[in-house]
């Protein structure tokens, strides 16, 4: 099925979450933590410029999904999407570890992080108080070892996502709210291109579009 022909899914009996929201009365859960971490490395993998990896998980985990019904079909293309997105939680999440403060110093934590969480892959997410964000704005920022193609990967309020590439210095970043995806390149002085609406062409269950920077390391 062509995934990037469909509509943005949207859960019908829940409002819109983001990743890393806070819990009320600061309760930390940390298997949610792990769990928006690893789908934060899939948000730039997503076959639809306006599709988020919560919205769909969300969506899919809706009490209508795939259940009989007009749009049926639509449903059914988009699971093995949402499979997908859910399998990468189990297996890249075996062996995360949560820091929550007070931090060592040698960690050179700010002091706004709430969380740290890092994967068995060698990635490390930090995650902010949304009154302490980091200095551009962040909410979470991933960063990757060495020898991935990907440097980090910052997310903010608004759901917006960059993924800044090693090698390059350029810049992937992506608007869901306005369904837009740019790439820039700072060393060329200018947006290299900006696509609005679904990615022209997917394959597989995680697609790649065809138009884009293609990178390896861990889940971007």
């Amino acid at each position: 099925p062509r995934l990037a022909a469909m509509a943005v899914p949207h859960p019908s009996s829940a409002r819109r979450r983001r990743l890393f929201e806070s819990r009320p009365g600061g309760e930390v859960d940390r298997g949610q933590l792990v769990q928006d971490t690893v789908l934060l490395g899939l948000e730039a993998e997503m076959p639809h410029e306006g599709l988020t990896t919560s919205v769909l998980m969300d969506w899919a985990a809706a009490p209508d999904f795939g259940a009989p019904h007009a749009h049926r079909d639509m449903h059914v293309s988009w699971a093995p999407l949402a499979a997908a997105c859910r399998e990468a939680v189990i297996i890249q999440g075996r062996g995360a570890r949560v820091l929550l403060p007070p931090f060592v110093p040698q960690l050179g934590v700010e002091a706004g992080c709430r969380a740290m969480v890092c994967l068995s892959s060698g990635l490390v997410c930090r995650v902010y108080r949304e009154d302490a964000l980091a200095y551009d704005g962040a909410l979470a920022v991933m960063t990757f070892p060495k020898g991935c193609d990907v440097e980090e990967v910052r997310y903010r309020t608004d759901e917006s996502v960059q993924v800044v590439l090693a090698d390059s210095g350029g810049r992937l970043v992506k608007k869901p709210h306005v369904g837009m995806l740019f790439y820039e390149d700072e060393n060329l002085g200018n947006t290299r291109w900006a696509r609005h609406g679904p990615h022209p062409s997917v394959s597989g269950a995680v697609g790649r579009s065809t138009n884009r920077p293609t990178h390896r390391g861990a889940a971007v």
